[in-house]
């Protein structure tokens, strides 16, 4: 599924406005690992991840599986939910603590199965990452509105019915739901309004909901990447050429001068859902190497 910022349009919308940052070219600290403390809260612990066949969300399934913990995979590519379900085992994650849902978002049938399906092979959730998405190009006059009502579909009403019919489990659990939103949430661009009011919705949900859950025991918070760096790059029909270009604007267009990994969304999912941040609830955090904060 298209995830994120990371379309090309919206992308060179974006690098447009900002081109003043020494660009760097960033590795992922390869010493890094989760601590014995860390994987010993998750050992027994199950998340959904859904949009996990590849890019943001496959890196929050990887990063899941690091702490030992069983992942239910969802997404519409059955080759590239086994391509993730791969990793997951490179990670030391034994086959019997994962599992591959295939799922189309717009379906309200095959979100009701997400949960029947976790539960009949894991017996709970604990977390809940709403990571699926979808990006169309267009703003007004131009809209087109049956884009703009997939989008929607997809991007909000999936991830409410989902929380919905995942919500009785995460209440016996005391769990957490981790939304995946969009630093466009909360600042203007041109052409991408179904895109951007979406990924709003998701953030307003993520508080109502909060507010909702938390008398009982429920966390909910969402995460707004920036601009990542995932193969979709590689799809845009671009000479390297002209992919190279555009990755240096990209990157000059964050303060860290350096374009965000699936591995730093991953992560921050991961605090959110555990006890690190057990007071935090209803709350967005922005995963975007301060590009946020050049905002006008």
């Amino acid at each position: 599924m298209i995830k994120e910022a990371t379309s090309g349009s919206i992308s060179t919308h974006l690098s447009n406005q900002h081109q003043q940052y020494k660009p760097t070219h960033y590795i992922a600290n390869p010493s890094f690992h989760y601590t014995s403390v860390n994987m010993s809260e998750w050992k027994d612990k199950v998340a959904i991840i859904t949009g996990g066949s590849s890019g943001i969300g496959a890196g929050i399934v990887v990063e899941f599986a690091k702490l030992g913990c069983a992942v239910a995979i969802v997404g519409r590519n059955e080759k590239n939910l086994e391509g993730t379900a791969d990793k997951c085992k490179s990670c030391g994650l034994p086959n019997e603590k994962i599992l591959c849902i295939t799922a189309d978002m717009v379906n309200d049938d095959d979100v009701k199965l997400i949960v029947t399906k976790t539960i009949n092979k894991f017996g709970k959730i604990n977390v809940l990452v709403n990571n699926a998405g979808i990006s169309k190009v267009g703003g007004l006059p131009a809209v087109n509105m049956k884009e703009y009502d997939e989008v929607m579909r997809v991007n909000v009403r999936s991830v409410v019915l989902l929380s919905q019919e995942a919500t009785p489990h995460l209440i016996k659990t005391k769990g957490n739901i981790v939304n995946i939103s969009s630093v466009m949430s909360n600042q203007a661009w041109p052409g991408i309004l179904a895109y951007a009011m979406s990924k709003a919705a998701v953030d307003h949900f993520t508080r109502c909901s909060a507010v909702d859950l938390a008398p009982k025991g429920v966390r909910i918070n969402s995460v707004q990447p920036g601009m990542i760096e995932t193969q979709i790059y590689d799809r845009l029909g671009m000479s390297k050429e002209q992919k190279d270009q555009l990755m240096d604007k990209n990157r000059r267009a964050h303060p860290m001068g350096r374009l965000g990994t699936t591995q730093d969304i991953g992560r921050a999912c991961v605090f959110l859902a555990s006890e690190n941040s057990s007071f935090t609830t209803g709350q967005t955090l922005a995963i975007d190497g301060g590009f946020s904060g050049t905002m006008e």
